[in-house]
């Protein structure tokens, strides 16, 4: 959780992205840093939850947007811890879009294209490189599916500088320096629009409420999980001492069991119902009176008569 004041967040911040990405002209242009391509008129939802059916699990998108004109849709992530599901997890994101962007009846060929885009702040895929771009080709010749779908993760811990336009490394940077002395100096026209967006939005009071907010409700559940986790560890300290509790209690049965047959050993023999009833009891309080018992009886008969009105 960030405890940053709101006017020292970061873009890369959880809070910050979806929030400065709510405004269509500077998800415009994030996407026109990592695309490289003219982005039209958006239409965007931030926090964005998308449930196909109650018996599936729903997905929550930190920036959805659609341009209105050409109805191409885009999906951006900010990831800030890596918890080791990206590919399966882009994956189902693109499912759900998916089925939200055909009505019943439609041919397929209506089916716009998307674009699943991960900004992490970590390296994915561990090769290095500040964007990975993913699309469905045949294994056998090596051409294109063309289904209009691309899945991209952008790291900002890539180190092929040469290999990518210089807009997306300043975007890159800037996702963590999102300060007047790193656009000053590191960035193109485009970063500085964006940086001149985010602080204007940075003025408003009703968006630092919001961020005053979120960060009570970060704290509850920070509180709750805390405690969460104590129940839990005094939940498994007792599950512990109760399974050790049980092991002592068996091993205790076993001795007393093991006198009660030194004991019995004076009598020539016991019914097999007897025996039975002796290798099968848990109680040791029943096991030591019937150890009692067999040092008390003079015959076979008399302990097995005593033990039978148990």
């Amino acid at each position: 959780m960030s405890n940053r004041k709101f006017q020292e967040l970061n873009l890369s911040d959880d809070f910050l992205f979806p929030a400065a990405l709510e405004d269509p002209i500077t998800c415009r242009l994030v996407l026109e840093c990592i695309i490289e391509e003219k982005i039209g008129e958006l239409e965007v939802k931030v926090e964005y939850t998308k449930k196909y059916n109650s018996e599936f699990k729903y997905i929550r998108l930190d920036v959805y947007a659609k341009d209105s004109v050409t109805k191409l849709s885009y999906n951006l992530e900010m990831q800030n811890k890596d918890e080791y599901n990206l590919p399966l997890r882009s994956r189902y994101y693109q499912a759900q879009i998916d089925i939200g962007n055909l009505r019943p009846g439609e041919d397929y060929r209506n089916l716009k294209p998307v674009y699943v885009i991960f900004i992490c702040n970590f390296d994915p895929f561990d090769q290095e490189l500040y964007r990975y771009t993913f699309s469905m080709q045949c294994e056998e010749r090596c051409f294109m599916l063309n289904d209009g779908a691309k899945r991209i993760f952008l790291s900002t811990k890539g180190k092929n500088e040469s290999e990518v336009p210089e807009i997306l490394l300043d975007f890159l940077g800037y996702l963590n320096d999102s300060t007047d002395e790193y656009v000053e100096y590191n960035s193109s026209e485009k970063i500085k629009e964006i940086h001149g967006r985010i602080k204007e939005m940075k003025k408003s009071r009703d968006v630092e409420a919001r961020y005053m907010h979120y960060l009570y409700v970060d704290k509850l559940i920070e509180a709750k999980e805390k405690e969460a986790e104590e129940a839990k560890k005094k939940a498994d300290e007792a599950e512990k001492k109760a399974d050790e509790a049980k092991k002592d209690a068996e091993v205790a049965i076993k001795i007393v069991r093991d006198i009660v047959y030194e004991v019995i050993e004076k009598f020539d023999m016991l019914s097999e119902d007897i025996n039975e009833r002796i290798k099968n009891e848990k109680d040791i309080n029943v096991l030591k009176l019937i150890s009692d018992l067999a040092i008390k009886s003079n015959s076979v008969e008399q302990f097995e008569n005593q033990i039978a009105n148990l």
